[in-house]
Formats: C-alpha cells, structure tokens, sequence
C-alpha cells in the first residue's frame, strides 16, 4: 500500500501537459518528497522518489547522493558507490557528494580513495566545515581500527 502512495506523490510531481516547470525546480520537490520519505524509514519509496528526481533532472548530484544514502542503507554497496561517484561526477566542488562518498569509501575499507576526497576537500574547505570534519572523524576512527586489528592494540600501545 505504501508503494503506491510513492507513486502516486512521485506522479503528482510530474509535470503535466502544457504546464511543464523547469527540470531543476521538479527535481527539488520531488527530492524534498523523498528526503519525508526516507526519514520515515520507508527506503524503497525513497529511492524510487529519487530515480524520479534524476529522471525530471540527471544533473541533480543531490538527487544521485540521496538515491546513493538509500543503496547504501538498503545493504546494497555497489549501487551506492556508483551513485556517489556519479554526483561527484556531476558536480566535483560539491561537499554532500564528497562527504558522502568519502564516508562510504572508508566503510568499504577504500581508504586510498577516501585520502583522494579529503584532500579535495581539504581545498574547498580552508577554514574548515562540517563535511571535512565529518569524513576526518570517520577516517581517523577506520585507521584506528585498522591498527588495532593489525597490531592488536590501540593507540595508547596497550
């Protein structure tokens, strides 16, 4: 029943004939729709949702991160690299895509292609901000966690 109360708010969204809005404007309220969505656990909906909003605007790396967050939390990896990869593909400056991806790449163990966006992001962040702090925190904690499996101890040498 769910499903087709998605569907149904995905084809409201739709333009319809002669009353077309631009794509951008389309995939923003498709895109808040599925984030409502999403936040209320129903992550197929959401995704789909977010197929919609690429659908009304493939360049939408907003669009291609929110579809990546559901793969990756439906247990579905590779699907949610892609999709990581496409929003940063899209738009390289952007500090979601790059947190998010950067975020999915340490949790795969990728921690060579991680160092590549912290870098980026190292640059698009000089002061600092909430992305670099996020993917850092989650970079330090996976090469924690790698040295106590390798050497058997933490940090502190115990």
């Amino acid at each position: 029943m769910r499903s087709f109360a998605v569907l149904f708010a995905a084809a409201a969204l739709l333009p319809t004939q002669g009353l077309a809005k631009p794509p951008a404007q389309l995939a923003e309220q498709i895109l808040s729709e599925a984030a409502k969505i999403e936040k209320s656990g129903d992550l197929e909906g959401a995704a789909r949702l977010y197929e919609t909003a690429i659908i009304a605007d493939p360049a939408s790396a907003e669009a291609y991160v929110g579809l990546g967050k559901t793969q990756a939390a439906l247990d579905r990896p590779k699907a949610a690299k892609r999709y990581f990869a496409t929003a940063v593909k899209i738009d390289p400056n952007n500090l979601t895509a790059l947190e998010a991806q950067s975020v999915h790449l340490i949790g795969l163990g990728d921690l060579m292609a991680a160092e590549k966006n912290i870098n980026r992001l190292k640059r698009l962040c000089v002061n600092g901000c909430e992305a670099l702090s996020s993917v850092l925190k989650s970079y330090d904690s996976a090469l924690e966690e790698t040295r106590t499996r390798v050497l058997g101890k933490g940090a502190d040498g115990r």
